[in-house]
């Protein structure tokens, strides 16, 4: 017999993969459902890679006023005002090494910061992020800047790619977690999306920073993802859902599973757990 869960306090859930479905919708399906649980007393936590600008549309589709994790979790925001209540920046001598490592590799190279996104010419790639997350970028020469401490920065393969890997990243990403340690944390958001962020930052650490401010402990929160970036976040919580198109070697590290993002699978684990 399956056992009988727990209402949980907070319900974090990652956006791309997760929430949204393939085209970027919510359903109706998943609005009601989130509607019910709130009314019972849980906190749903939005946790996703992007910035709080570039999912105030999601967070008011769902009619959310609760804290967001942003960055992967280089900061957290009231889901009032967006005013910002923690946050971690990556080193400006990190941001400008990670910068020309890139510069001479040719890979694409973006950074956020105050809540812009910032790059050094507009190409492809940045019209394709542009695109699927309805910000604009502001073209930079990051020489003139005194200090590149980002928030987050993002390196892009590109997207259009018939192999769909990209060496390229991985090869970065190995060699930054040489040169700075613990110092920076890295994770894949999607299979060309590098995010790169403060080492002392991840879904997970910001995850626990706002149960702690609200007095929560781990066994009342579950967590919703589907990429590796979100796995710091599932480990926290004690009841974690790995999403049916979530990678095998997920999957094998959360304690459930659900239908797929295109299946609403978060609306139909907590209906079927919470809301019968």
């Amino acid at each position: 017999m399956r056992k009988k869960l727990t209402l949980p306090k907070i319900i974090a859930l990652d956006l791309d993969g997760t929430l949204l479905r393939s085209d970027h919708s919510i359903s109706d399906r998943t609005v009601d459902t989130f509607k019910r649980i709130q009314a019972l007393g849980s906190i749903p936590v939005i946790s996703t890679g992007r910035s709080y600008e570039a999912l105030t549309v999601i967070k008011d589709r769902l009619g959310l006023q609760t804290p967001v994790i942003c960055y992967n979790g280089a900061m957290i925001c009231d889901g009032r005002d967006g005013s910002v209540l923690h946050e971690l920046c990556l080193p400006d001598d990190i941001a400008r090494e990670v910068l020309q490592i890139c510069r001479d590799k040719g890979v694409y190279f973006q950074g956020f910061w105050a809540g812009q996104l910032y790059y050094e010419e507009k190409t492809a790639i940045s019209d394709y992020y542009e695109a699927h997350t309805g910000l604009r970028g502001r073209i930079v020469n990051f020489d003139d800047w005194d200090s590149l401490e980002f928030t987050k920065v993002l390196l892009i393969g590109p997207p259009d790619r018939s192999s769909s890997t990209w060496p390229e990243l991985d090869n970065i990403q190995k060699d930054v977690k040489e040169r700075f340690g613990s110092r920076i944390y890295t994770a894949y958001s999607k299979p060309m999306y590098l995010e790169m962020i403060h080492g002392d930052s991840s879904k997970g650490h910001a995850l626990k920073q706002l149960a702690d401010d609200m007095g929560i402990l781990p066994s009342e929160i579950a967590a919703f993802g589907d990429g590796f970036n979100d796995l710091e976040m599932l480990e926290y919580a004690e009841i974690s859902v790995a999403m049916a198109n979530a990678p095998e070697e997920l999957k094998k590290r959360t304690a459930y599973t659900t239908v797929s993002n295109d299946e609403d699978g978060i609306a139909d684990f907590l209906e079927k757990n919470f809301l019968q």
